[in-house]
């Protein structure tokens, strides 16, 4: 079995998008680079989940990834790690256990610190428009 700490350049990785006006405009399938903003518990990077797959099936189906705290509910943007690291991206594992995710992730490039930066907001918007492969849902919270 495959070390749960190293991704693979073909991993696709999750990123939770709370449905809502301004993050994610499915008539037009355009994800808004706000979407990345990173919170101010966002020291070390923005959390994304690593997709379940055969080798490592503890990791969360999409289904899973789109659940949360959100009333309204949550799209689900998918990236894969080498289009991510093709582009400069720093990805690292970071598993939640407490929280009972295993898979999570920290794109380490956007911090709370740095999130006004020039960088970084070509970095959102990279993310937003250049890398994300597709958003699904919306998912609705039970």
């Amino acid at each position: 079995m495959p070390d749960a700490h190293e991704i693979s350049d073909d991993e696709l990785l999750y990123r939770k998008v709370p449905i809502g006006p301004h993050w994610y405009n499915q008539e037009t399938d355009e994800l808004s680079p706000d979407a990345f903003n990173p919170r101010s518990i966002d020291e070390t990077g923005i959390s994304l989940e690593r997709a379940q797959s055969k080798e490592h099936p503890e990791f969360r189906t999409i289904m899973q990834a789109a659940q949360g705290p959100s009333l309204n509910g949550y799209y689900v943007a998918v990236f894969r790690v080498g289009d991510l690291r093709r582009e400069g991206f720093n990805v690292v594992a970071n598993p939640d256990i407490e929280r009972g995710i295993p898979g999570h992730v920290l794109i380490t490039d956007l911090t709370y610190e740095n999130r006004k930066n020039p960088e970084s907001q070509d970095k959102k918007l990279l993310l937003a428009q250049g890398l994300v492969l597709q958003v699904d849902g919306p998912f609705h919270t039970t």
